[in-house]
This record gives C-alpha cells, sequence and structure tokens, in this order.
C-alpha cells in the first residue's frame, strides 16, 4: 500500500504542487471577465501537472509512464504560456511573472531528469549514440571571454567547464546539477547561467550547417 503513494515522495511533485498555489494565488486578482476562461483554462492546466505525475508514477510500463510525463510537461508550458498572455494583459506584474517562469523551469528540469532516470525519456542510455540530424552540434562554452555569458563558476559553485553536449546529432553528455550528480553518484557537469533551470544561450554556441 505505501509504494502505491510513492509520488508523494517525488521533489518534481511537490514542487508541481508549490506551482498549483502560486498560480491559484495569482487568478484570485484576474478580473471577473476571465473566471470562465483565462482562469479556468489555467486552473485545469496546472492541476493537470501534478496530477499526470501522481498517475504516470503508479504505473510500472515504461511507455506508459513517459505518456504521463509528457503530458505533466505538456501542461506546464500550458501555464507559461498563459501566465505570459495574463502579463500582457496586465493581470500579473513583471515580477510575478518571473517567479512563475523561474518556478516553470524548475519543475521542467525535474521531469526531464526523472524521465532520464527512469529511462522513460526517449533520450535515455544514448550518450554516444546519433539521435539528431547530423548537421546539429550543441557546444556550452562558459570560459570563453567572447560570449556574454562567460563564468568560472556556476550558480551552486562548481567550476564550469567547455563541452560539447551534442556532436553532429550524437549526444555526447547529460547535464547535471549537483543534485541530479549525486543522484546518480558521478561529477556535475557545471551549469553557468541558469535561467532556474535551463541553460543560458549566451553560454552556448550552435551550428546547423
Amino acid at each position: 500500500m505505501e509504494k502505491k503513494y510513492e509520488y508523494k515522495n517525488l521533489d518534481v511533485y511537490k514542487e508541481s504542487k508549490n506551482l498549483v498555489k502560486m498560480v491559484y494565488g495569482l487568478i484570485e486578482k484576474f478580473p471577473k471577465v476571465e473566471t470562465y476562461a483565462l482562469c479556468d483554462q489555467l486552473r485545469r492546466a496546472v492541476i493537470s501537472i501534478p496530477s499526470n505525475i501522481a498517475e504516470g508514477s503508479g504505473i510500472t510500463s515504461a511507455k506508459d509512464q513517459a505518456h504521463f510525463f509528457e503530458m505533466a510537461f505538456g501542461s506546464l508550458m500550458e501555464v507559461n504560456c498563459q501566465m505570459d498572455i495574463a502579463c500582457d494583459l496586465g493581470y500579473i506584474n513583471q515580477n510575478e511573472l518571473k517567479q512563475i517562469e523561474e518556478q516553470v523551469s524548475r519543475i521542467a528540469a525535474m521531469l526531464s531528469a526523472e524521465s532520464i532516470r527512469q529511462k522513460t525519456s526517449c533520450l535515455a542510455n544514448s550518450i554516444n549514440q546519433k539521435k539528431f540530424s547530423d548537421k546539429l552540434t550543441i557546444v556550452e562554452m562558459p570560459l570563453d571571454n567572447n560570449y556574454p555569458g562567460y563564468t568560472a563558476f556556476d550558480n551552486e559553485g562548481t567550476t564550469t567547464i567547455n563541452k560539447t553536449i551534442i556532436d553532429k546529432g550524437i549526444i555526447k553528455t547529460y547535464l547535471y546539477n549537483n543534485k541530479e550528480a549525486n543522484i546518480e553518484n558521478i561529477s556535475s557537469t557545471g551549469k553557468p547561467c541558469f535561467l532556474s533551470a535551463g541553460i543560458c544561450a549566451e553560454t552556448l554556441f550552435f551550428s546547423a550547417l
């Protein structure tokens, strides 16, 4: 019986519930005209995130788990989009939007890490495998002072390194913060410039020739 509720111990589930509280708190001040429009859509989308995480975690099939995690991610992006629109309409301010976006990024990273760890991601076990077009190369260069994102340490205090993430379509490394690195018992890859959980584009070099 206890195993049935293991999802409650997942950090991604806990952070998703925090996002629910944040969104519900903000839509309280939306105009009444949005009660059955944007407010209703936001409620449905944000509730869908922890709900799909919980449902997916209770399924043994990796394929079915991936389906629910993907739905959670889709709902997460929907919330992010709708809150951006709410800001444009003047329902929330830029600081409130930033807090939402940071929480969304945090959850997105956790969903990605969780799916890799549980082998439900299509990119799991894909190191040194060709998963993209050979025209795609992504290199992270935080130590190159020719880029505005230059930094020797990430926001966790880890020394940064220049690294190739994807080389001509071949995945060369996953990106690990300290927490995920500890879980996998490996070294952190060093994340130089976060937008909460995403890598700052200023330190990335994309080649798609």
